[in-house]
């Protein structure tokens, strides 16, 4: 097995698991998602819920489709999500709504997020991020033999930990941030003459 037959699982493996788990986030929280698409103030407020919806569906057609061997409209259509992503974050950073959640259902978008008012602002971090995705999502499009490579089960295994261990440390570095802006909203609170707010 060739290492680009490896990468091009793991990181098929990597966006699946994005997509997967924000178009259920966004499902079972789909009032909130609907909220926070309004606060962007990107589009009329007819158009919402429809977008919504239609963002919904696209994430979960490439949660299913990304696996599909030889078809690369996948790969760009998660990339130009993923820029579109982007690019609503950096316009409303440049507009100074940096309080905005990002709605990508990292560890604190979780079911809790919503119930314990704490949320993944949006930041120029999460903005690189995507990008990278964006070389991530491109990589996938190019061309892998996948039907007329054999996989054995040792080679199976490989891809199955190399994911597993992707997605784990995708899952930290996202954990990582949403730690850094919950210290910057304690010392933000301490600073302003509020000791006694918990971390």
């Amino acid at each position: 097995m060739s290492a680009a037959i490896t990468i091009s699982f793991v990181l098929r493996f990597l966006l699946v698991s994005i997509f997967l788990r924000a178009a259920l986030h966004k499902i079972s929280h789909y009032r909130e998602f609907s909220a926070q698409l309004a606060a962007y103030q990107l589009l009329p407020r007819p158009l919402l819920s429809a977008f919504a919806l239609f963002l919904i569906l696209l994430e979960g057609f490439l949660a299913l489709s990304l696996f599909i061997g030889g078809w690369v409209y996948s790969s760009f259509i998660a990339a130009a999500l993923l820029i579109v992503y982007a690019t609503a974050m950096a316009l409303n950073l440049v507009r100074g709504n940096d309080d905005l959640d990002c709605g990508c259902s990292g560890p604190a978008g979780s079911p809790s997020g919503f119930s314990s008012g704490e949320t993944q602002t949006i930041s120029w971090t999460l903005v690189v991020r995507n990008c990278i995705l964006v070389i991530f999502a491109l990589a996938t499009a190019i061309p892998i033999p996948f039907l007329s490579h054999h996989l054995s089960i040792q080679e199976l295994g490989t891809i199955a930990l190399a994911s597993i261990a992707v997605i784990f440390i995708y899952s930290s570095i996202e954990q990582a941030i949403v730690n850094q802006q919950r210290s910057r909203r304690y010392l933000a609170v301490r600073s302003s003459g509020n000791p006694g707010m918990p971390l």
